[in-house]
């Protein structure tokens, strides 16, 4: 009886912890994203399809990874009454939840639109004047855009992270990037307000408090977060990225406080792919941080919040230098020398200086 019983007991065990593994798979699945890419996909929910079709064609057009999560999921929430028919255009990079409540609104009015990290004001008007010139009865207009966020101080604005932006300055930095359903008919104000109030929302939802920086004012700590979007490729990164340009900001660099970054450079050039030269390092502009000192004017793009988030928690390390290679991986360096090592194996390609 003892054996039955301890028999039992294990069964029981190895059962929960089965359904416990099974269950929690599953939610990780529900709101893991199909992809990276932002592509708009075009598919059409037919009347009358089963939820069991509608999966099988979400997953062939790659909007969901698993069409049985995704069956399974509209049946435990009991949705399946609420999806619609008719035309979609979604995203390939939201979660299965999302596609869920996206087919659950009815279609015909709305426009999917992606912000990537990193991107310039000009470069924003520029997608957004790409992806509404596809729409008929679009109340976008670029020129109007670029105006608003060029000159916001002649506009009203309800966010109160604003009240951190210097008189006179543009609103980059200031647009968040992420991917937004709007309706086609959108005014260009509009948008803007929105870009703006979704950075104020997630600093709110994630607790991030930028006065709370002990040296970097509000508009500095948003600045220094673009200048970390543009030259880090990672998370990781970020962090370390953050805490060496902080410190070359205080001077623990020699004494030197030059951030020499050439992403400041680039923003200038209004060109991320140009290969910096020595003459360009040598033009004495306020956005060439190898000949001067301390924080440029302005953010030089708008980042997401990971880079922001490094800049208020950045990652402790003894480096002051860094590159990237041909395959995009960084080399840290915690002197000249070892730098320009690094620059002559890694760059150059002169093994003689790879340790």
């Amino acid at each position: 009886m003892k054996k039955i019983i301890i028999f039992l007991m294990i069964m029981i065990a190895f059962f929960g912890i089965t359904v416990f593994s099974v269950y929690k798979w599953y939610e990780n699945q529900v709101d893991l994203p199909a992809g990276d890419s932002s592509n708009i996909i075009d598919i059409e929910i037919e009347q009358g399809e089963s939820i069991k079709e509608i999966a099988v064609k979400l997953q062939a057009a790659g909007l969901i990874k698993n069409s049985d999560v995704f069956y399974w999921y509209i049946k435990f929430e009991k949705i399946a009454p609420n999806i619609q028919a008719g035309k979609f255009q979604i995203p390939q990079n939201l979660t299965i939840v999302e596609v869920a409540a996206f087919l659950q609104k009815a279609s015909g009015n709305d426009v999917w639109v992606t912000i990537p990290e990193g991107k310039r004001i000009d470069e924003v008007a520029e997608i957004l004047d790409e992806r509404f010139l596809k729409e008929e009865n679009s109340m976008f207009n670029k020129n109007e855009f670029l105006k608003i966020v060029e000159n916001p101080d002649d506009y009203q604005f309800k966010a109160e992270v604003l009240m951190f932006k210097p008189a006179g300055k543009s609103l980059e930095g200031f647009l968040f990037p992420d991917t937004y359903n709007v309706e086609k008919d959108i005014t260009s104000k509009e948008l803007v307000d929105l870009f703006i109030d979704t950075l104020e929302k997630k600093l709110e939802t994630e607790n991030v408090a930028l006065d709370s920086h002990k040296t970097l004012s509000v508009y500095e700590v948003i600045t220094l977060a673009s200048i970390i979007e543009r030259e880090a490729r990672s998370s990781d990164e970020r962090y370390m990225i953050s805490d060496i340009l902080q410190r070359r900001l205080a001077g623990d660099m020699d004494g030197v406080k030059l951030l020499q970054t050439d992403a400041t450079l680039l923003y200038e050039l209004k060109d991320w792919e140009v290969v910096i030269t020595d003459e360009i390092k040598k033009n004495d502009t306020e956005y060439n941080t190898y000949t001067r000192t301390g924080l440029i004017p302005t953010p030089i793009c708008n980042s997401g919040l990971d880079s922001i988030e490094s800049v208020m928690n950045p990652t402790a390390n003894e480096y002051f230098f860094y590159l990237h290679d041909d395959e995009g991986d960084i080399h840290y360096a915690k002197t000249l020398a070892a730098h320009i090592n690094n620059q002559r194996c890694y760059i150059n390609k002169n093994t003689d200086y790879c340790l």
